[in-house]
């Protein structure tokens, strides 16, 4: 079941050997992808957080607003919240392009 190896496969083999023992800081290896600093990974996080807790207070102040703005518009609930929903509808289509091109 077992060929032996040619002269290419053993120096492979004993490439990738070599590979596996350096153990220097410094030396990434040809399958060990980089990481971001931790400062950055925390920042990627916290921006993204901020943007989460921007969108909930979005959606939920119209429901604070709502017997107000029933009342300074004259109109029903339905009609309030089909205008609010299309509102981000709108909002979210419109900002599709310009977010994709980044």
């Amino acid at each position: 079941f077992f060929r032996p190896m040619d002269a290419e496969q053993l120096q492979l083999e004993q490439a990738l050997l070599d590979c596996s023992r350096k153990t220097d800081a410094s030396y990434a290896g040809p399958f060990k992808p980089e990481t971001p600093p931790p400062a950055i990974a925390y920042f990627a996080w916290a921006v993204a957080a901020l943007f989460y807790t921007f969108d909930v207070a979005l959606r939920m102040a119209p429901g604070v607003l709502m017997s107000h703005i029933q009342r300074d518009f004259d109109a029903t609930a339905s009609a309030i919240s089909s205008a609010l929903s299309s509102s981000f509808l709108f909002g979210y289509a419109a900002a599709q392009v310009p977010i994709g091109c980044l």
